[in-house]
């Protein structure tokens, strides 16, 4: 594994930094009146997932280099599974689903996450596995054989991505590691946005720079074609509106977390900044709040090769 350099700690911690400022921004607009606590701060199930993570808001370097130890609130999961490293054989059963997901894709569509921030695992075909990864391998997968990849591969024009609930970052690093050529978009509560930006801070540091954080200033540089990443804080969001069009939207989870409100708010977000031949990706469970049919109000669903969890704008 790869340690962590200086230069990438510095980053990490400026990049922290701004991000524990709009959270104090936050809290002063709430307590002005101008934002409405009640949609804006996280749900209950993602205030006692988040409090327990608050010690990595100002990280110092030993929590920055094993990163991936510590972003057990976005996975439901630590990576203890796997903490020999490897030197034990995986669980059947993670060994099955694997093979199953990867069966027949293109070597480049297989999750090849990087020997960085603590990633820990069986190496399968030099790439290191376990449960996270075979996670987000599911929604590469989904999205390849439902024709999503091919989309985005033939399109003349570079990429638009938004990503609304990014986790740590990890279906980000791969989706921007298979296109490069993409201006990738994520918005998140300022305290999940820490763990985004940082995890690709460290990653895919070209990619990322204390500027990625988007601060309300001057919404101009979202529509700046940069070809990196860009972080929202949730409050911000609608500060993408006319500056973006996105070929592709994804929500992975967490619309099923959050309240009705905020699951509305983020539809209309989406009807709005899809361009015409756009398509929202999202896999959730109706766990707290209709989810499909808050998402049908706003956004058309189409099935493409049998799958059903895309949406069009109407």
């Amino acid at each position: 594994m790869h340690s962590l350099t200086e230069t990438q700690f510095e980053k990490a911690k400026n990049l922290a930094r701004k991000l524990r400022e709009l959270i104090s921004l936050r809290t002063a607009l709430i307590a002005q009146g101008k934002l409405d606590p009640a949609v804006i701060l996280p749900s209950i199930m993602w205030k006692q997932a988040l409090d327990l993570t608050y010690y990595c808001f100002d990280p110092p370097y030993e929590i920055v280099d094993t990163w991936r130890l510590h972003t057990f609130a976005f996975t439901g999961r630590h990576l203890a599974h796997a903490i020999d490293n490897g030197h034990n054989p995986p669980p059947p059963d993670l060994i099955e689903e694997y093979s199953e997901l990867t069966k027949g894709l293109p070597e480049k569509m297989i999750a090849n996450p990087p020997a960085q921030c603590g990633e820990i695992g069986w190496k399968i075909n030099k790439r290191i596995v376990n449960a996270d990864v075979v996670m987000y391998q599911r929604h590469l997968t989904a999205l390849f054989r439902s024709g999503v990849m091919d989309r985005l591969a033939k399109l003349s024009h570079p990429i638009n991505i938004l990503e609304i609930g990014a986790g740590y970052g990890a279906l980000a690093y791969f989706l921007k590691s298979i296109f490069p050529q993409t201006s990738y978009y994520i918005i998140d509560l300022a305290e999940a946005l820490i763990f985004s930006s940082v995890y690709l801070g460290v990653t895919l540091e070209h990619c990322v720079d204390v500027h990625s954080v988007y601060d309300g200033v001057d919404n101009s540089t979202l529509s700046a074609p940069r070809m990196h990443f860009m972080f929202l804080p949730n409050f911000l969001c609608e500060d993408l509106c006319g500056q973006v069009k996105c070929d592709l939207v994804i929500n992975t989870g967490s619309f099923g977390e959050m309240t009705e409100n905020q699951v509305s708010l983020y539809s209309d977000l989406v009807s709005k900044v899809l361009n015409s031949k756009g398509l929202l990706y999202e896999e959730n469970q109706d766990t707290f709040i209709p989810v499909s049919n808050i998402l049908n109000r706003r956004l058309k669903p189409q099935v493409i090769q049998g799958r059903k969890k895309l949406w069009s704008v109407r």
